[in-house]
């Protein structure tokens, strides 16, 4: 499953205004999952400009040409090695 990140704008009629970087990677004809993070007072017009300007990172096609570049193998043993070692809490260590 590919996951993007990105600011969008709820028009009055209630539409999402999807960026076209985004909208040109949407499966056609399908389903797909969607995952909203909702400020409690929105964003006004001018505040979303502001947050899409200092958005930090690459287009997203930049980042897809990394896609698939860490193997199932190499990428399951990053995840033993960050729940072995980072998941750890040592109650004394600041003391």
């Amino acid at each position: 499953m590919e996951s993007y990140e990105f600011i969008a704008l709820v028009t009055d009629e209630g539409q999402l205004e999807i960026p076209e970087d985004v909208v040109e990677k949407l499966p056609r004809g399908q389903t797909v999952k969607v995952s909203l993070s909702i400020p409690e007072n929105g964003l006004s017009n001018g505040q979303l400009s502001q947050a899409q300007e200092s958005l930090p990172g690459v287009p997203l096609g930049e980042l897809l040409k990394y896609a698939g570049a860490i193997s199932d193998e190499d990428a399951q043993l990053m995840i033993q090695a960050i729940e072995a070692e980072c998941e750890r809490i040592d109650l004394s260590e600041w003391q």
